[in-house]
């Protein structure tokens, strides 16, 4: 983790060595920055794996090899899970701030660039605001049983995980 972390922010604050025009440079540190987001989205999804292996370890029998393995594995996330929570925490609204700094220096772009690069950023956005939701249990919300019922379906979905995934994948083909 704390070389994914120091490998991008290194591409972030490396000096460019080519003396281009200013808007070559805001260009060059938007992209370093949409990097260094991604590689923040990387760092806050290593608890969305622990977690989806804690789920599917529960479900393994109680019998033979499989019971020891669960509850090796229970007992190792149960260990972990508050530390990498704030992980999750941090570095997903650390994530967020980056994105949006990102998103305002590219929007002097072409309006295709700009347009699945937003959508990109709304479906993380999404997320983070669900996961602020979820956190604070924010009243409106958190008071009826079925909205945090969604609310929690919504912020663990791998679905939407993997379009939002996909929408930037295709975001960054564009841009390059």
């Amino acid at each position: 983790m704390i070389l994914v972390i120091s490998n991008v922010t290194g591409n972030v604050l490396a000096d460019d060595d080519d003396e281009d025009d200013e808007e070559d440079d805001d260009e060059d540190l938007a992209s370093d920055l949409g990097w260094a987001s991604v590689g923040l989205l990387a760092v806050s999804s290593i608890y969305i794996f622990l977690y989806q292996g804690f789920k599917i370890t529960r479900k393994f029998s109680d019998e033979g090899n499989f019971a020891r393995t669960k509850e090796n594995y229970r007992k190792f996330f149960l260990a972990i899970r508050k530390p990498f929570l704030y992980i999750h925490y941090i570095s997903g609204f650390a994530a967020l701030v980056v994105l949006l700094i990102h998103g305002a220096l590219l929007t002097k772009q072409d309006i295709e660039d700009v347009a699945v690069g937003w959508a990109s950023g709304a479906i993380y956005i999404f997320y983070i605001l669900t996961g602020i939701i979820l956190w604070w249990k924010i009243k409106p919300f958190w008071s009826s049983k079925k909205a945090r019922k969604v609310l929690l379906w919504t912020h663990r979905s791998l679905i939407l995980f993997a379009l939002g995934i996909i929408i930037h994948i295709v975001h960054v083909a564009i841009a390059d």
